[in-house]
């Protein structure tokens, strides 16, 4: 990432931080979302932490009642552990954003995430059969 994404990113941070001070309800969850996908993307980073923030920001959207902010941040919690090749923690947290966006009623959300779980759920049955250690020998 160049230097002038960088700046406009930690720009919007400490935006939000402002926000967030004024009203920790209002924008509190979104800063907490904002730092761990920023912490996701660095280079070098520590994966613990980083699943710590998204778990901040989804505690301060269910806190908030923002349940499509919940469904959000549990969202691109399952990303980031796909990104990170952790199956298991990116299924959990992609049936936590699918209910949190069928709560909301936004049957589109409900869908997208439902495929990302059918693409991961195939991958592992794929990863689990006989045809994987053929195919790997």
């Amino acid at each position: 990432m160049n230097f002038t994404k960088m700046n406009k990113v930690h720009v919007i941070v400490e935006e939000m931080k402002v926000a967030a001070y004024h009203s920790e309800a209002n924008h509190g969850h979104m800063l907490r979302l904002l730092e761990a996908e920023w912490n996701g993307v660095k280079k070098a980073h520590d994966g613990a932490a980083v699943a710590a923030s998204y778990e901040s920001a989804i505690a301060a959207a269910r806190n908030s009642k923002f349940i499509h902010a919940e469904g959000l941040a549990c969202e691109k919690a399952g990303f980031y552990h796909k990104r990170m090749k952790d199956a298991q923690s990116a299924m959990k947290y992609f049936k936590q954003a699918r209910e949190c966006y069928a709560k909301w009623g936004s049957n589109v959300k409900v869908a997208f995430v439902q495929q990302e779980l059918e693409a991961l759920e195939g991958a592992e049955a794929y990863a689990l059969s006989d045809g994987y250690k053929q195919s790997g020998s």
